[in-house]
C-alpha cells in the first residue's frame, strides 16, 4: 500500500486535514490496524476507538490489544462496550445490524466528545464489493448499487461529523501485506469465517463462485459501483431541486408536497423525491426498498378512495386535493383555511343577525331587497364565504350543524339533481378528515348552503328575484385557520 497515495485520498477524497483530531474505529483486524498505523505514520492526530460487542469469548482480549497498539504508538484510545445480542433480540434486528448500530452510536458519541473532524473506518475495496452484492441480492436502485463512498454525512449519527473511508480503493490483501511489512500483529476474528452471517457467505462462497466466470469480478463490481456513484450524484442533484420545487410545507412529523407538480415529474425523479422526503423524516433508514417506492408511485398516479396508504417505517402517504402528505403516524396535519364547527350542539339563528358557529367564525344573515340592483349579479360575484338565497321562501330558523347519516344535497348547477353529501364532498375533493366538522347551513331540514362550495339549487337567485337572504361567514380572529 502506497502511503503517499493514501495521503492524497485523505486530502482530496475524504477532505480531512492534520489540523484537528480524527477518531479511528479500530477492531484490531488487519484493515483497521493498517489504517491506524498509516494515519499515525502520515502525521495525523488520531485517537483509536474500539467497541466491544461481547459476541466472542476473546472480545475482552481484543479490546485490550487495541489499547496496547495505540499506546505503543503514543496514541490515545477510547474503549466502549454494549450488549449487541440483547439489542438484536429486543429490536428484531440481525446480530450484524445490531452490532453496526451500537458501534456507530459509540464512535460518533466519542467523536463529539473529543471534537473530532471525522470518524475514520477501515472499509476496503473488498467491503465495497460485498456491500454492492448484498444490495443487489436484496433488491436496490442506484442508492444501493453505488455502495459506499469515501465520505458521507448521516444525520442518524451526526449532522456535521462525516464518516470517511480512505481505504475504499485498497484491497484486503494489500492491508494484510502492509501489516506483514511493518510487523503488525492484527487480532484474528474467527467469526469472519462463520457462513451463518450473510456477508461471510458472500465473501467465502458467492464471490469465489463468480470468479469462476470472471477472475476479475471483484474489480468489475468495484468499478461499476463508482461509475454508478457518479450517476447517483446526478440523479440526487435533480431530485433535490425537484423536491425543493414540490415542497409546500415541512413541520414536525410531516412533509406536504405539491401533488400536480409531483405527478408531472418522470418516474425516476419521482422516486428520487420520495426517497429524499422519506430520509428527511426517517434519517435512520439506510435503504428505502423498491416495493415501498413502487407502492408510493401507484398511489400518486391513482390515489384510492381512502386517500391514504401505509408506506414504511411508520410513515404514510395522504392525498388531499392538490397536496400529498408524507406523514408520521402520530403527526398532526395542518388545518389552515378549513372551516370547522367545534361545537357539538347545532347553532341556531332565529332571524336576521349573527350567530357564533365556531371559536373563530360567525354566520351573519340579512335581508336584501332588489331595489335598482340586480341580485343575480351580486350572487354571481359572491365570494366562497358568501351566499345569496331566494328570499321569498321560509328560511328561518337557520341551523348550522355538522353532517349526519343520510344527508343529501341539491347543488347549484346540477339542474335540481340530488346527491349524497358524501359524494358531493368527494367530488369537490374536500379532505376526508375535514368532512365531519364542516359547517352545513340548513333551513326546513334541508341543506341550503355549504360554505366555500355552493348554495342549494332550489335556493338559487334568478332574474326575477326581488328579495334575497344574504349570508356571509365572518372571521372573528385573524390568527386561526
Amino acid at each position: 500500500m502506497d502511503l503517499q497515495a493514501l495521503a492524497e485520498i485523505l486530502e482530496l477524497k475524504c477532505g480531512v486535514t492534520k489540523s484537528s483530531v480524527l477518531l479511528a474505529g479500530v477492531s484490531g483486524g488487519p484493515d483497521s490496524l493498517c489504517l491506524l498505523d498509516a494515519l499515525h505514520r502520515l502525521g495525523y492526530a488520531v485517537i483509536a476507538a474500539h467497541f466491544n460487542h461481547h459476541l466472542r469469548p476473546e472480545a475482552d482480549e481484543d479490546a485490550r490489544r487495541v489499547a496496547e497498539m495505540a499506546e505503543e504508538r503514543g496514541l490515545r484510545s477510547t474503549l466502549g462496550e454494549g450488549d449487541v445480542a440483547a439489542l438484536a433480540e429486543d429490536s428484531a434486528m440481525s446480530v450484524e445490524e445490531a452490532a453496526r448500530v451500537k458501534r456507530y452510536e459509540f464512535l460518533f458519541e466519542q467523536a463529539r466528545r473529543v471534537n473530532a473532524q471525522a470518524v475514520v473506518v477501515g472499509h476496503t475495496a473488498d467491503d465495497q464489493v460485498e456491500t454492492v452484492l448484498m444490495h443487489l441480492l436484496r433488491g436496490a436502485g442506484l442508492a444501493g448499487l453505488k455502495g459506499m463512498t469515501y465520505t458521507s454525512l448521516n444525520p442518524e449519527w451526526d449532522a456535521s461529523i462525516p464518516l470517511v473511508r480512505p481505504l475504499l480503493g485498497i484491497w484486503r490483501e494489500e492491508t494484510e501485506a502492509y501489516c506483514a511489512e511493518f510487523s503488525l500483529q492484527p487480532v484474528t476474528d474467527a467469526s469472519n469465517r462463520d457462513t451463518t452471517y450473510f456477508r461471510n457467505r458472500l465473501r467465502h462462497e458467492l464471490i469465489p463462485f463468480l470468479q469462476s466466470y470472471n477472475p476479475r469480478i471483484r474489480t468489475a463490481i468495484w468499478r461499476t459501483s463508482f461509475s454508478l456513484a457518479g450517476d447517483f450524484d446526478t440523479v440526487q442533484q435533480v431530485s433535490r431541486q425537484a423536491l425543493a420545487n414540490c415542497l409546500q410545507q415541512q413541520s414536525k412529523g410531516y412533509l406536504a408536497l405539491d401533488l400536480p407538480n409531483l405527478k408531472g415529474l418522470s418516474p425516476g425523479v419521482q422516486r428520487g423525491v420520495l426517497r429524499l422526503a422519506i430520509t428527511r423524516l426517517r434519517p435512520q433508514i439506510r435503504d428505502v426498498d423498491y416495493l415501498s417506492i413502487d407502492r408510493a408511485l401507484d398511489f400518486i398516479a391513482r390515489p384510492p378512495l381512502s386517500g391514504r396508504t401505509d408506506l414504511l417505517g411508520g410513515l404514510s402517504l395522504i392525498a388531499e386535493t392538490d397536496r400529498l402528505y408524507l406523514v408520521d403516524s402520530d403527526a398532526r396535519l395542518p388545518e389552515t383555511g378549513w372551516l370547522k364547527i367545534d361545537l357539538l350542539t347545532p347553532a341556531r339563528l332565529e332571524g336576521p343577525g349573527k350567530v357564533i358557529i365556531a371559536d373563530d367564525w360567525a354566520l351573519i344573515a340579512e335581508w336584501v331587497d332588489a331595489g335598482d340592483r340586480c341580485l343575480i349579479d351580486l350572487a354571481r360575484k359572491a365570494s366562497p364565504y358568501e351566499a345569496w338565497l331566494e328570499g321569498e321562501r321560509e328560511l328561518f330558523p337557520l341551523v348550522v350543524r355538522r353532517r349526519a347519516p343520510g344527508d343529501r344535497f341539491q347543488p347549484l348547477g346540477m339542474d335540481g339533481k340530488w346527491v349524497k353529501l358524501s359524494d358531493f364532498f368527494m367530488n369537490v375533493k374536500l379532505p376526508r378528515r375535514a368532512r365531519d366538522r364542516w359547517p352545513l347551513v340548513c333551513a326546513q331540514d334541508q341543506i341550503v348552503w355549504i360554505p366555500r362550495y355552493r348554495p342549494a339549487h332550489a335556493m338559487r337567485i334568478t332574474a326575477a328575484t326581488r328579495k334575497a337572504l344574504y349570508l356571509r361567514l365572518e372571521r372573528r380572529t385573524s390568527d386561526k385557520g
